[in-house]
């Protein structure tokens, strides 16, 4: 079952009024499965087109998504970054959500040294269409500008982010969120984790080199986001 109040926090309290638009893109790393499904009444409708379960064939599943970067397909899995410095990867759906009301279930594994620099990784919700805001060019500069986790720092919509680091730079991982108007620019360590005075907007936990895989599942409505997870 689903772990009790040490491992369910509040992501955020209340939706701002942009995340009420209807029409929104999702993005997960490092997913084994990602399930996604829209509530309406007492029961859920599995949104197929945008589920990603293995195994994983181009022409079913793979299909539908963008991977970029240095993200790997593989039959049974997504490795969206490979254990080599100074690599970023995108995975993104093409399509929207055209719903506000949903649920998003994934599956995610992190090996990594004490000593590794990597960030950490991150789950969007943004009204951005992926497909027109990454430019893959030769002389793109995504790579230099998108420093919040594989995406922009000015981001609009909603980032939970898995980091690896505290504000301090200190090896202690998280799991928090935010919820942004696009208005003010995020960083890693200097931004995230995130600070509240709702001591439940972050939680400290190494989800780092587990077992099994770790479930995370997040469920969105008009008045808040809420997070879960699961561990082996």
């Amino acid at each position: 079952e689903y772990m009790g109040s040490s491992g369910v926090w509040e992501l955020a309290t209340a939706l701002i009024e942009a995340m009420k638009e209807p029409v929104r893109y999702i993005a997960a790393g490092a997913a084994l499965l990602l399930l996604c499904s829209v509530a309406l009444a007492d029961t859920h409708i599995d949104l197929r087109q945008h589920t990603l379960e293995a195994p994983f064939t181009h022409d079913a599943k793979i299909a539908n998504w963008i991977l970029a970067g240095a993200t790997i397909p593989g039959r049974e899995h997504v490795i969206l970054t490979p254990r080599v410095a100074n690599r970023t990867g995108y995975l993104w759906h093409k399509d929207p959500i055209h719903t506000s009301l949903f649920e998003v279930e994934f599956e995610f594994q992190v090996t990594a040294s004490d000593y590794s620099k990597s960030e950490g990784f991150a789950f969007w919700y943004s009204p951005h269409d992926f497909k027109q805001a990454f430019d893959s060019s030769p002389n793109s500069t995504v790579a230099d500008t998108w420093k919040l986790f594989g995406y922009k720092p000015d981001f609009q919509g909603l980032g939970v982010f898995f980091s690896n680091f505290d504000r301090n730079n200190r090896a202690r991982p998280s799991i928090s969120a935010v919820v942004s108007d696009g208005k003010r620019s995020y960083l890693p360590v200097k931004d995230i984790p995130t600070e509240s005075t709702h001591s439940t907007n972050v939680l400290f936990m190494d989800f780092r080199n587990s077992a099994s895989p770790i479930k995370f599942r997040l469920t969105a409505d008009l008045e808040a986001v809420h997070g879960e997870l699961q561990l082996a």
